[in-house]
């Protein structure tokens, strides 16, 4: 009886021993660090940002293509919300680099750098297509379609 209880509190042990790691596992949000010279805009966002350093970070598990765009750090509240799609690689093609896919609006007289998406090594990437700002301290662009 005695041998019976210690393997019952031994096999609980074990298995205990394998389960709570694997609770302790949360999902991975991902994070992009982005310095950036010059003005830019978000693509269908309507709006045009100043240069400086940013974040890009994926803010919800249960909806992966959802990234709230930080000035600076993550300190403050999001700038902007953008939603995306994903870039689908085929396998062995992922990308290396982390990048941002920025393109020139030609048909816009300033001609500001648009960010139309980005790129995560190892994985597929993300178009953006759409984004709503915070207006307060934003310049915005008001009849301009994309």
């Amino acid at each position: 009886m005695l041998k019976l209880r210690m393997f019952v509190l031994g096999a609980i042990l074990l298995v205990s021993a394998a389960v709570i790691p694997a609770l302790a596992q949360g999902p991975i949000h991902k994070r992009i660090d982005f310095t950036i010279n010059p003005p830019f805009e978000l693509r269908k966002g309507k709006t045009v940002l100043p240069p400086g350093s940013y974040v890009l970070y994926q803010i919800n598990a249960t909806d992966p293509s959802l990234f709230a765009l930080y000035p600076r750090d993550m300190t403050h509240s999001p700038i902007a919300m953008i939603h995306t799609t994903r870039i689908d690689y085929s396998v062995g093609h992922y990308p290396s680099h982390t990048r941002l896919l920025m393109d020139i609006e030609e048909s816009w007289p300033q001609k500001y750098p648009v960010l139309n998406g980005f790129n995560i090594p190892g994985e597929d990437g993300w178009e953006v297509i759409s984004a709503v700002t915070r207006w307060r301290g934003i310049n915005t662009r008001t009849g301009r379609s994309h």
